[in-house]
């Protein structure tokens, strides 16, 4: 049986950079707190073989460190998994959206730079230049997200 792959979402570049980073850092951190967890409880163990488990104070700090190892390795299998489950996404090119109505995207001219003054319009992917000016989109940059 083949599973099939989820459809990948379209997204512009700094989205596309955004949900990596997350996967990435969810990942990456996950693992290391799993790691930490383990690392842990093998010191619990091997506080146990020389003998912790004979005083009050030691029974005491077994458990609580016991107890902070398994909590560090759920809370890390958690974050691995969230970041295991982040939706997949494919950065938007001209090759890949002409399968998309002309309003769902909107691109800038590749061999013109942004502008700082983000003065520029935004044409449909799919149309010429014959658009008048006033039909067009201006640009902006939304750091609200």
């Amino acid at each position: 049986m083949s599973k099939d792959k989820p459809k990948k979402r379209l997204v512009s570049g700094p989205e596309y950079v955004r949900t990596y980073q997350k996967k990435a850092t969810g990942g990456i951190l996950g693992a290391f707190l799993e790691v930490a967890g383990g690392t842990l409880l093998l010191l619990v163990l091997i506080y146990l073989f020389f003998g912790a488990y004979q005083t009050l104070s030691g029974i005491f700090w077994t458990l609580l460190w016991s107890c902070a190892g398994f909590v560090t390795i759920g809370f890390g299998h958690s974050m691995f998994e969230n970041a295991l489950n982040i939706e997949p996404v494919e950065l938007l090119r001209e090759s890949s959206a002409k399968g998309l109505p002309d309003v769902e995207t909107l691109v800038r001219s590749s061999d013109r730079p942004s502008s700082a003054d983000q003065a520029e319009l935004l044409r449909a992917a799919g149309q010429g230049n014959e658009m008048p000016a006033e039909q067009l989109l201006r640009a902006t940059n939304r750091h609200d997200q």
